[in-house]
């Protein structure tokens, strides 16, 4: 069994790797160029040094499920490098910013702003989550040996955490963060 004959066998579920693609894009230009990405992870194959055939056989022939896997994989890998190449940086201007401002901040002065931030939401919180944050954050990062020591139920810990937690995402989202909403 050879790398053609694999390939060869590959091609023949060529409609169900696009359909792949189209159900698990990470965005819409994904979805359009999905002939482009399955005729790529062909070339994939085909170029692998890896790509051992004998692996995908069972009793001298070739193994549906293993060849479906190892495809799907390799696709997902298509996949993800190329929404990591395309990842964009943006920038939101507010009222009161000018683009010379932005344009003059360092990233350590923005990581800065974004620490202050936080500190001032962790600071306006209730002093109950405060202490049980500070104690998760830098002290025991366990919930349930948090649970032990202090006697307060497990359950208790996790919500308070989560509820700080959300509290947290919600404050730096409305300034900080650009995906979907919170």
């Amino acid at each position: 069994m050879n790398k053609n004959q694999v390939i060869n066998f590959i091609v023949k579920y060529h409609k169900e790797w696009i359909n792949f693609v189209e159900c698990y894009s990470l965005n819409n230009n994904q979805k359009k160029y999905a002939e482009d990405f399955v005729q790529a992870a062909y070339l994939k194959l085909l170029k692998q040094d890896t790509f051992d055939p004998t692996k995908l056989l069972k009793d001298n022939k070739i193994n549906y499920q293993k060849v479906r896997g190892y495809v799907l994989s390799v696709l997902k890998s298509l996949l993800i490098n190329e929404k990591k190449k395309r990842k964009i940086t943006t920038i939101r201007l507010t009222d009161n910013m000018d683009i010379e401002e932005v344009v003059n901040t360092t990233p350590k002065q923005s990581m800065e702003v974004v620490y202050t931030k936080l500190e001032q939401t962790i600071n306006d919180m209730y002093w109950y989550d405060k202490k049980m944050l500070n104690l998760y954050v830098y002290h025991i990062p366990s919930i349930r040996k948090i649970s032990t020591e202090t006697t307060i139920s497990s359950k208790a810990v996790f919500k308070t955490l989560k509820r700080c937690k959300l509290t947290i995402k919600k404050e730096l989202a409305n300034d900080y963060y650009y995906g979907k909403a919170i």
